[in-house]
């Protein structure tokens, strides 16, 4: 893809994230929010992306983090939800 593609997707998602965090909402554990991260993932390790050459390592260790950290997120809020619904029973 092109430096405008690149461009383009990166401030869609920029969008997206930024539209979703400011909108009120309740705690989704079954959402999907891995999108995000998965399409900078894949630009990212795709070649020639939106990571800085001088840094590939760095950039790709944050992403991956990321990813991690909203899987635990996901989880923890997960088994948060299922001790909530146990007390009511």
């Amino acid at each position: 893809m092109s430096g405008l593609v690149d461009a383009g997707v990166i401030r869609a998602v920029a969008a997206l994230v930024i539209a979703r965090r400011l909108r009120a909402h309740r705690i989704d554990v079954d959402g999907r929010w891995w999108i995000g991260p998965a399409v900078l993932a894949f630009l990212a390790f795709r070649g020639a992306g939106p990571i800085d050459p001088h840094h590939e390592v760095e950039a790709s260790i944050l992403l991956c983090a990321e990813l991690l950290l909203g899987l635990a997120a996901t989880l923890l809020a997960r088994s948060a939800l299922v001790a909530r619904r146990e007390e009511r029973v």
